[in-house]
């Protein structure tokens, strides 16, 4: 047993799961997440956008708004999806206090490992589209968006969603519930779960993170973070492992971000 193997009963219940629930509570999570713009919008008359889409046409005030509404809407009903519908959420999610601690020294040997990889595939990405001439945008939105607003507020809310709160509603989503409710669905009952349906699964998920994630650009590396991200979560069964990982990679980039601009 490494430190990247899960307890021993931390996969158990991995097999009663209904795939069925935790699709539906994804659904309505997205629900939730998408419902909040409109709000917004009927109530200050200007449509933030969500950041899988186009923002240059937003302000960073509206888009620092966006950026932390939509996560923590969809972050609350997830969890009141799950304290609703199932038994036991928390140790079924791997996020009790046990399984944070156990979580620090399992995030820093993935962060060691995946953070190169994505790197290099991003800058591998980057020589190949030169390479071809295709032209697309420097920076993400949220990092344009913190280069120009130089107020407090809005740098710190932006950075805070970047590296808090997206974390926290995506790994929920994507690992805690769609990667979860693939395998659950894969699974034959009364057998642990094949690496190949494991694979399946997290696959499964990465395709869905990567296409949310939207631009054609940041694709390669966004995917093969979602790999690592599923597969740490897979090996460790904590869910703590890939957010503290998510929020490693996003706070990176915004670090080398603020350091090499102009």
């Amino acid at each position: 047993m490494s430190i990247l193997d899960p307890a021993s009963d931390d996969e158990a219940h991995l097999k009663k799961e209904n795939p069925g629930v935790l699709f539906l509570i994804a659904l309505m999570a997205l629900f939730f997440w998408m419902l909040v713009p409109h709000l917004y919008l009927h109530a200050t008359g200007s449509l933030p956008a969500p950041a899988t889409q186009d923002n240059s046409h937003i302000s960073p005030r509206q888009l620092s708004i966006a950026m932390t509404i939509m996560p923590l809407a969809g972050l609350l009903a997830l969890i009141a999806g799950n304290l609703l519908y199932r038994d036991r959420p928390l140790k079924r999610l791997g996020v009790t206090s046990r399984h944070l601690k156990s979580a620090l020294p399992r995030a820093a040997i993935a962060i060691l490992i995946i953070l190169p990889l994505i790197f290099g595939v991003g800058f591998a990405t980057e020589w190949f589209f030169r390479l071809i001439d295709y032209a697309h945008p420097t920076e993400h939105d949220v990092l344009r968006a913190i280069a120009e607003d130089h107020s407090p507020g809005t740098r710190i809310t932006l950075i805070a969603s970047a590296v808090l709160f997206a974390p926290l509603f995506e790994e929920f989503m994507f690992r805690g519930m769609l990667q979860s409710a693939a395998l659950a669905a894969l699974i034959i009952p009364g057998q642990r779960p094949a690496r190949l349906q494991r694979w399946a699964a997290i696959l499964f998920a990465s395709i869905l993170f990567t296409a949310v994630h939207g631009q054609l650009w940041m694709m390669p590396p966004i995917f093969v973070l979602s790999l690592g991200l599923g597969y740490a979560y897979d090996r460790t069964q904590n869910l703590w492992v890939p957010i503290l990982v998510h929020a490693a990679f996003n706070g990176t980039a915004v670090i080398l971000f603020l350091s090499i601009r102009p």
